[in-house]
């Protein structure tokens, strides 16, 4: 497996060059981190070359999905997440998490949650509920059912209609055989294990009713006591057994089964703690996870706070090689390490490596093995850190400079576009710009060759500003009715309104619209013209009309405000909305 950590010049997402490069290689999957939700085009582009695309991001979901191999998002419905508050990193942490359980026994397995009771005086079957899952998400409805005519000995269905007619127990047995082995072997998991799995099976051979082989039965008394350490002769019920390993129970109150679903969580919980390579894994990747939680400024609750939990008692521990390095290096050694030392601090230091455009060199910091490879990529990566503080306060001077000179307090947004400010820096300055002037900022990097290749927008309300525009693509920001508008010093003409030009034609003077567009072909040559100059404007002004559209489908901005300030009208902007 190769990691591939994204440039300047690839750019964020998958790219077609880059998948091409790795088609060449003989490449047969890529896994993206943080991105490949909206990649349509790229992932189609990446079957062509015989590529699979496993898609791991948090972004929200768009209307078409890209036709990849699986696709891994909290935000997508029935996905089995049950936060939606994930980093792209995390959710990345969560596939690999996968993949460290395909090596465990429960992989792909069917996991029933089993419970009955028996009447052992006329040994017959009084109820019995199961509940199914594979992976630890479920697969099925519950299964349940109780005797309600205990001398005709039939059951009915406690939380489905599906089946209409009572059911004898001979039947209730067959259905329920059906249940647990669909598949190859099943995990039975039962409160009392093997022993009391044991009275119902003679209730099976009593009807001659033999079942499959179990792959294997846990108890969950027996786990509860060896993984939570606990005692469960202390507890009377099974919430209070439940809440004393952590399991949060208030979230299944509402649903008809719940007992079912929280044994299923005790199961889960305790089967994890039994594996101590998974845990293992668990505990060393918490920290990664943690700086891509904290540095992406996502809610920290739910797994995130237990993952942030968990890495800051791993950061205080000597073992991790590569992180003492870190550490030492910024004088944290043996210092107490807490959220705010991991956002202002250590993401900081780690990002640098990306931001003077040497990613490379975090990435092989993260993974070192040995400590004299980790103290000296931590020495890199620290002069990195030194310079991008250095030219963050430089380029940060040439935006305040001409904040100052330009007037920009009158607009509540400031757009800046230079070729002096770096490329890597463009977030970090609108948010200096953003503290410090209380503006929203639209930041962007301007390459000669490649034209404008990094932005960055502070989130806020306001109006976009153009002033900056004035300077590079002659338009002049005036002030007409209160309002900012724009006026072309090389377009003399008013630009023409594509909604109502041909209320009456001046050709054929004609009021019918379709009916000029039809007859007429002077004016519909004139049509065409201003429609492949709307192409033109869309095509010049992209990066601008990407910001805008955001700003107004987000409500920030109405298309009246915004379209004047890529040179457009109304409905020239409304139409580049849709495209």
């Amino acid at each position: 497996m190769e990691a591939f950590v994204p440039n300047h010049s690839t750019g964020y997402g998958l790219s077609k060059s880059v998948i091409e490069e790795y088609a060449n290689s003989g490449t047969s999957l890529i896994i993206t981190v943080d991105c490949g939700i909206s990649n349509v085009e790229e992932v189609e582009f990446a079957r062509e070359h015989s590529i699979d695309i496993i898609v791991t991001d948090h972004h929200d979901i768009p209307e078409i999905l890209p036709n990849a191999y699986a696709i891994f998002n909290p935000k997508l419905s029935n996905t089995g997440f049950v936060s939606k508050n994930f980093a792209g990193c995390v959710v990345a942490f969560k596939l690999m998490q996968a993949f460290v359980l395909s090596y465990t026994r429960v992989y792909n397995k069917d996991i029933i949650i089993l419970d009955y009771e028996i009447d052992k005086k006329n040994n017959i079957l009084k109820k019995v509920k199961a509940l199914k899952s594979t992976n630890f998400i479920l697969n099925s409805e519950p299964f349940g059912f109780e005797i309600v005519k205990e001398n005709e000995n039939s059951y009915k269905s406690i939380y489905s209609d599906f089946y209409d007619e009572l059911l004898t127990e001979d039947e209730l047995l067959e259905e329920l055989a059906t249940y647990m082995f669909e598949g190859d072997g099943a995990i039975l998991v039962l409160t009392g294990g093997e022993d009391r799995l044991k009275r119902l099976l003679s209730i099976f051979e009593k009807y001659e009713i033999f079942l499959p082989a179990f792959d294997k039965v846990y108890d969950l008394l027996q786990l509860g006591a060896a993984y939570g350490n606990i005692n469960i002769k202390n507890f009377r019920t099974l919430n209070e057994f439940a809440l004393a390993l952590n399991v949060n129970i208030y979230r299944y109150e509402d649903i008809e089964y719940s007992d079912l679903i929280i044994k299923m969580e005790i199961f889960k919980r305790m089967f994890y703690m039994s594996q101590k390579q998974f845990q293992n894994y668990l505990k060393r990747e918490s920290i990664l996870a943690a700086f891509g939680i904290v540095a992406d400024v996502v809610p920290v609750i739910e797994e995130n706070r237990a993952y942030i939990k968990c890495a800051l008692e791993e950061l205080s521990k000597p073992s991790h090689i590569r992180y003492n390095a870190i550490l030492e290096k910024m004088n944290l050694l043996n210092t107490k390490i807490d959220t705010q030392t991991i956002g202002w601090r250590l993401a900081p230091f780690i990002n640098a490596a990306g931001r003077m455009n040497k990613p490379e060199y975090a990435l092989q910091l993260l993974t070192s093995e040995l400590k004299e490879e980790a103290l000296k990529l931590s020495e890199e990566v620290y002069n990195m850190n030194e310079t991008r503080k250095s030219l963050t306060d430089e380029c940060f001077n040439t935006v305040s400079e001409y904040i100052k000179n330009n007037d920009s307090f009158s607009m509540p947004i400031i757009l800046v576009k230079s070729k002096e400010i770096e490329q890597g820096l463009t977030g970090l300055i609108a948010g200096k710009v953003l503290n410090e002037y209380g503006k929203t900022a639209i930041i962007l990097h301007e390459d000669e060759e490649l034209g404008t290749l990094d932005t960055y927008t502070t989130p806020e309300n306001s109006t976009y500003n153009y002033r900056k525009e004035a300077e590079t693509n002659q338009v002049v920001p005036v002030k007409k009715n209160g309002k900012w508008t724009t006026h072309i010093k090389e377009f003399e003409e008013d630009i023409p309104d594509l909604g109502r030009h041909c209320l009456m034609c001046n050709s054929c003077g004609e009021p019918s619209y379709p009916k000029c567009m039809e007859d007429c072909g002077v004016e519909r040559d004139r049509v065409e013209r201003e429609q492949k100059k709307a192409q033109e404007k869309i095509a010049k002004h992209k990066v601008e009309i990407d910001i805008l559209v955001g700003l107004v489908r987000d409500g920030l901005l109405k298309a009246e405000d915004a379209a004047p300030r890529v040179e457009m009208t109304v409905e020239e902007f409304e139409a580049a909305m849709k495209d």
